[in-house]
């Protein structure tokens, strides 16, 4: 009974969400019920467009047995960098990751993230402290994965948890393992809508689930695609997509990141569209944080100063154009 109920009300609150999205303008994201590999790959992946692929990892060993208690004895052990009493939507400036995160037991993590009211996050659970993933999540079975790096991670949190409004540079798939979430998606052309923080151009300060319009009227001209991705269901997000996920209930995402990267040349070509306040933050934080080292604030929902990470794909092109034949390192 309790199970039945979960869903009514998952199902109830998803329904909610998207009748709202689509009347503010937004379309839902096109949906494959049957998945055949070679009709993903030639209409959305080849395209770049998202779809949400159902019935695509039915005989996965992480669909068909994790859940937060299964990983708790499972896992429990494994000491995992876990972000607690969450703000709910997307904080301001002024907060940073250390005030709300400690490292902590899996096991402890799910017993807290049921006896608080905030929102509690163990995001990117990296490869190894729960096993080889891959053994987990046929990934590869969906398309294929390139000579490109791949990287898979755990997401494991409470109701209402989200990713805040961002885009990642290599492709991306996000398998709902356990309970559901709400997706936003949009084009990369409209960035122009969307406002970014100034020493972040991948990280949105606006929340599409509660905007805040007086602050961001431009954001009202924005027009994504939005899902829900209930538990068994996949979906397929472009790089250089802009997104935002939120949980309904308890979940367990898988994410895995492929194929080759958007090349640092789009990051440049989006700081000089923003004109010289979009292009002079980077450049100081090139020098700040790059050229001399210092130390930035690691902000709540944030990312790596984008400064800092042209200065960081600098320094690594230049060691692996002058390494010398035959070595890796």
């Amino acid at each position: 009974m309790n199970q039945i109920s979960t869903l009514q009300s998952s199902t109830s609150t998803s329904d909610e969400f998207l009748n709202r999205a689509v009347a503010e303008g937004h379309s839902l994201i096109p949906r494959m019920a049957t998945f055949d590999r070679e009709v993903f790959q030639r209409d959305f992946e080849a395209k770049g467009q998202p779809v949400i692929l159902e019935n695509c990892m039915t005989e996965w060993k992480a669909f068909r047995q994790w859940t937060p208690d299964f990983l708790k004895e499972k896992f429990g052990s494994s000491v995992c960098h876990a972000s607690i009493n969450l703000p709910k939507g997307v904080p301001g400036d002024g907060l940073s990751w250390p005030d709300f995160t400690e490292w902590m037991e899996l096991r402890k993590f799910v017993d807290f993230m049921r006896t608080t009211d905030k929102p509690c996050y163990m995001q990117q659970v990296p490869q190894g402290l729960i096993g080889d993933l891959s053994e987990w999540c046929a990934f590869d079975e969906i398309t294929e994965m390139g000579n490109h790096n791949v990287f898979i991670n755990v997401f494991l949190g409470s109701d209402d948890t989200n990713s805040s409004l961002h885009y990642d540079m290599p492709e991306n798939f996000l398998a709902q393992m356990h309970g559901a979430k709400q997706v936003y998606l949009f084009h990369p052309d409209q960035r122009r809508h969307i406002p970014t923080y100034p020493d972040s151009l991948r990280m949105s300060t606006v929340d599409p689930y509660n905007p805040d319009l007086k602050t961001y009227p431009d954001y009202a001209k924005a027009r994504g695609m939005v899902g829900v991705i209930n538990a068994g269901d996949m979906v397929y997000i472009p790089k250089v997509w802009w997104h935002q996920l939120r949980s309904v209930g308890e979940s367990i995402s898988v994410n895995c990141w492929y194929g080759r990267e958007e090349s640092s040349m789009y990051l440049l070509k989006v700081a000089a569209a923003g004109g010289i306040g979009h292009f002079a933050r980077p450049a100081l934080d090139f020098l700040r944080y790059g050229v001399l080292g210092l130390k930035f604030q690691n902000r709540l929902f944030g990312d790596v100063p984008t400064g800092k990470w042209f200065f960081d794909i600098l320094v690594d092109g230049v060691r692996r154009r002058f390494r010398p034949a035959g070595t890796t390192a």
